[in-house]
């Protein structure tokens, strides 16, 4: 027929897909078994399609860290097995000249390790930076009681002997070269003299309360002070008849070869160093001591006359306890637990972990850094860590962030295989870690204004033996045993941001889908067909 002319006729001339009358196609049964699997597998690739759309992914990018926060928190918490709450202290250094000696003041507390029951939490430097250390002479005869010998002299072999005979002991653990003991020494000997008169005054037994000195540096004591654990000198322990003065109860806390010793209680004195103050000390000590046995014999009267004077003893015990901690009595353990938080500069620097104590002298040679790190990171939000308040319009992007993010020991529940006990197998042992701390940042898809900025770090430790000569005395030296942990600060950040596909690839995503299958599919029936027509003649020639 005659070709249509006008436009309609140049349209129909263009197109490229001119089909045949229906009455001139033909079906066959391979281009339908074709049509089915090719359709089938459309369906398959275009639902795939439409759920990579809707996935979630990551692209991870590494730029330069233009973070506006000069400071940065680093959190920790570490038990020391064998260091003493009384000396262990917290030291921050860095290479902007910033010195930082017995921290205080900030999210940073120490515990009593080990102990059976409640001892209290202070803060990191109470002890380390007391100014009662400093002695007072007012009322003293430095010169009659400097050479007076008023306290009994203990030795290794007459310490379990003399404690169990007095109702209260107080002994001072010193050493002759220390300077503080030797400025203590005569206020500690009429202070002797005082709880001497004061148990004559009231009539009380002479051995109800005692003081006594101990000399660290003879070979006969050291034995008894390595037993006792004196770190540092001088040291004034208060020991009751009848209690487990020296026996180290089970540590709990801690497990493997740093707690296999258990842990030591005692009692120590960290009030005014006056002879006053001392004396005042031990006598609310053995009053205490004297109404808790009296409570103790009243309570086993089973009548109400009984009970009413166990009340009036136990209350009695109750007021003379609370006047001797007053005065400087703490109970304490062997180990200690520092935990809590310190801000330190963006850059690289040192946080030291040192037994120090203004108005001691630490006696080296008993000094273990032994310690456990339960819990190291940095920033103020750590995934996996410890529970911290994270702002309202962060806690989705929060939800999503992988919770071992935060490096070797950021989780809360630290994994048997990650080792975190570092052992000193000798006295001036350093333990220095070193830490490469990196930035990464969480970006959602709805933008940075709700982006989570978070710490990393590496981790590598080593540990070395100190020779005794190279260790000062001077109290702002960082020097002999420690643990140090040095970090660096990478000037680079990760950020990762969550993506999605856009709609334009997926748009074009799905018409190649489309072009694909059908244009596979047609090759697919061509090929097929024309083998089958191939075979057909070739069987026809031979019959």
């Amino acid at each position: 027929g005659a070709r249509p002319d006008g436009v309609s006729g140049f349209v129909r001339r263009a197109d490229f897909y001119a089909k045949l009358p229906s009455e001139l196609a033909e079906g066959s049964v391979i281009g339908g078994l074709v049509s089915i699997i090719c359709t089938m597998a459309f369906v398959w690739l275009f639902v795939a399609q439409f759920k990579s759309y809707n996935t979630v992914g990551t692209r991870t990018d590494i730029v330069v860290d233009h973070e506006a926060d000069k400071s940065f928190q680093v959190n920790f918490k570490i038990e020391l097995p064998e260091l003493s709450c009384e000396w262990a202290t917290v030291d921050v250094v860095d290479s902007l000249g910033a010195r930082r000696f017995n921290i205080s003041g900030e999210q940073l507390y120490k515990h009593a390790l080990g102990s059976d029951h409640y001892l209290g939490v202070e803060h990191a430097s109470v002890t380390a930076g007391n100014s009662g250390y400093e002695v007072d002479t007012d009322g003293t005869d430095v010169d009659h009681y400097g050479n007076a010998r008023i306290a009994y002299e203990i030795t290794g072999a007459t310490f379990e002997r003399m404690v169990k005979a007095h109702r209260v002991l107080l002994i001072n653990f010193h050493a002759p070269w220390c300077s503080h003991c030797q400025a203590l020494a005569p206020v500690f000997e009429h202070a002797a003299e005082l709880v001497r008169d004061d148990l004559k005054e009231h009539k009380k037994q002479r051995l109800a309360a005692g003081v006594a000195t101990v000399d660290c540096t003879l070979d006969r004591n050291k034995k008894l002070c390595a037993a006792q654990q004196i770190q540092a000198f001088p040291s004034l322990r208060l020991y009751r008849a009848g209690e487990s003065y020296g026996v180290k109860q089970p540590n709990a806390s801690s497990k493997g070869k740093a707690a296999g010793k258990g842990q030591l209680q005692f009692e120590a004195y960290h009030g005014d160093r006056s002879a006053e103050a001392i004396a005042a000390y031990v006598h609310e000590a053995l009053d205490e001591t004297l109404h808790e046995a009296d409570a103790k014999h009243e309570s086993s009267y089973d009548d109400d006359e009984g009970k009413a004077r166990a009340a009036s003893a136990t209350k009695k015990a109750a007021v003379a306890a609370g006047a001797r901690k007053a005065l400087g009595g703490t109970a304490r353990t062997s180990g200690c637990v520092i935990d809590g938080s310190v801000r330190v500069n963006r850059v690289p620097g040192a946080l030291y972990v040192t037994p120090h104590s203004i108005g001691h002298a630490i006696n080296s040679e008993l000094v273990n850094m032994t310690h456990v790190i339960k819990h190291l990171s940095f920033g103020k939000h750590v995934p996996g860590g410890k529970p911290s308040f994270v702002p309202k319009q962060l806690r989705n992007t929060w939800r999503r962030v992988p919770r071992d993010m935060g490096g070797r020991f950021a989780s809360k529940d630290l994994s048997a295989s990650v080792q975190n006990t570092f052992v000193s197998d000798h006295p001036f042992t350093v333990h220095e870690h070193h830490l490469n701390v990196v930035g990464r940042t969480f970006e959602p898809l709805d933008g940075p204004q709700n982006a989570v900025r978070l710490y990393e770090y590496t981790f590598n430790s080593n540990r070395f033996v100190l020779e005794p000569e190279s260790i000062d005395s001077d109290d702002q030296r960082i020097d002999g045993a420690a643990v140090k942990f040095s970090f660096d600060i990478s000037p680079m950040r990760v950020v990762s941001k969550e993506t999605r596909k856009p709609l334009l690839d997926w748009s074009l995503g799905v018409c190649a889908l489309v072009g694909g299958v059908y244009t596979c599919s047609g090759l697919l029936t061509a090929f097929l067909e024309n083998g089958a027509s191939a075979v057909k003649r070739r069987i026809g020639k031979h019959a």
